[in-house]
């Protein structure tokens, strides 16, 4: 699943909600695709940390979409 700037993500471990403040296409390409490259996202969860950039590997595996 691909996300866009402002979108919301809950991290599973802590219930943390983060908003996606950047994204940034990798130079790997996605497994099995030729055309497609893929993505890192960077986000924020209010914490004095900042902003972190994740894979989308770790996206899709470590965070939620909340249901609306």
């Amino acid at each position: 699943m691909k996300f866009k700037v402002g979108d919301l993500l809950i991290r599973e471990h802590d219930k943390c909600p983060c908003l996606v403040v950047e994204v940034r296409e990798s130079y790997k390409k996605e497994w099995g695709q030729l055309d497609a490259n893929r993505r890192h996202y960077r986000l924020f969860d209010g914490s004095s940390d900042g902003a972190q950039w994740y894979a989308d590997t770790v996206i899709n595996a470590a965070f939620s979409v909340p249901i609306s």
